[in-house]
């Protein structure tokens, strides 16, 4: 298990966010559902880390975070499958 209080676990675990993010934002402006999972990973380690800092504001809004994606993947899974134009 990973000391997460080293300096070098918690710089590993905010760049795990931050590059799950942006993908997940990237993807999401592509339309690809896959950008939804991104976003998950990068909740959890964002609520990990709040919660590791005693910023319970910010979990529960990680926590929303990942409830609203949740929903978003439902949802989309629930749509026709339409040709979008790539670009």
């Amino acid at each position: 298990m990973p000391d997460f209080g080293s300096s070098s676990a918690m710089v590993a675990l905010q760049g795990l966010a931050l590059l799950s993010g942006v993908v997940g934002a990237i993807l999401n402006a592509k339309l690809k559902v896959s950008g939804f999972y991104f976003w998950l990973i990068s909740n959890a380690v964002l609520l990990l880390l709040a919660m590791l800092h005693g910023l319970y504001g910010v979990a529960i809004l990680q926590l929303f975070y990942a409830v609203t994606c949740i929903f978003g993947i439902r949802y989309w899974q629930q749509q026709p499958k339409i040709a979008h134009p790539s670009g």
